[in-house]
């Protein structure tokens, strides 16, 4: 009687944990964040959020950001991929030292190489004997250095959004505004051409904003002010000698980084610039 019961007591939990596994299965195929989610899933998840982009409800500046997001998407249609070399031609180490700016480390930083093929760009900076990786899919971005062994993820929700990074390297490209707050547009005539001011942020009371001035006659990044969270401005980034590649798509050559005091900070060349190249995947 008492083997009875033990057996009926174990066919039961037996049961009850193939029903719970079973279960568990079936949870985790179904939900897109799964760790046996199929490629599909994935698939979806990764093209809804790289198209996430919240624009402001006035009226006039969602249809100037329309107007300039179809410009910005004509004008990069035959870029396929980029390359170049970062190299200082100026600094100033006393400005540079209390600069608060997320462009690269500029101090110390003997050169930085830059591939990118849209929405993926990877930077990496020399500085010292170190050297500083950080990658982005347009999603998430990650930091590694060597030979520290050491490596960070962000989530395009941490900090700031990955996508950020085409706009620091004067890019002007569709995913310069993912997963970020359009606060306005606007448009405005500076003598023969006309420009465009967008403001951006992440849309929480820690995060800073952004301002980028695009000239629209031929979609050209010319300036983008960083601000923190209380409206103060930390940097500016100005971009002059630009070269059109591909048929539209302008590449500033020279970059000047000022502090809140339009001190110059430092200045910087893009030199081997190489365009469609072919760059591998396995770069990223």
């Amino acid at each position: 009687m008492g083997m009875c019961k033990s057996s009926a007591f174990w066919s039961c939990n037996c049961l009850r944990f193939v029903v719970i596994l079973a279960l568990a299965v079936v949870l985790l195929v179904a939900s897109p964040h799964g760790v046996l989610s199929t490629g599909k899933h994935k698939q979806e998840k990764k093209e809804k959020i790289a198209r996430k982009v919240y624009i402001t409800n006035d009226p006039v500046s969602a249809g100037v950001f329309n107007e300039l997001t179809k410009a910005v998407i004509s004008s990069t249609k035959n870029l396929e991929d980029l390359s170049f070399q970062v190299k200082i031609v100026k600094s100033n180490p006393k400005v540079l030292q209390k600069l608060k700016n997320d462009f690269m480390p500029l101090k110390g930083m003997r050169r930085a190489s830059v591939w990118y093929k849209p929405p993926k760009i990877k930077v990496e900076v020399k500085v010292g004997s170190m050297t500083l990786t950080e990658k982005s899919d347009g999603i998430k971005r990650s930091l590694s250095v060597r030979p520290l062994r050491y490596k960070k993820n962000e989530s395009s929700d941490e900090r700031e959004s990955a996508s950020l990074l085409d706009a620091y390297f004067g890019l002007l490209t569709e995913n310069i505004w993912q997963n970020y707050v359009v606060k306005s547009a606007s448009r405005a005539q500076d003598g023969r051409s006309e420009n465009c001011t967008v403001c951006f942020s992440l849309g929480n009371k820690t995060s800073g904003s952004h301002n980028c001035v695009i000239d629209m006659s031929d979609m050209k990044l010319l300036k983008i002010n960083q601000y923190d969270s209380s409206g103060v401005l930390q940097a500016k980034y100005v971009y002059s000698d630009h070269k059109r590649y591909c048929d539209g798509f302008w590449v500033p050559r020279h970059i000047d980084i000022y502090n809140a005091k339009s001190e110059l900070a430092a200045s910087v060349e893009y030199v081997d610039i190489k365009v469609n190249a072919g760059i591998r995947d396995s770069i990223f």
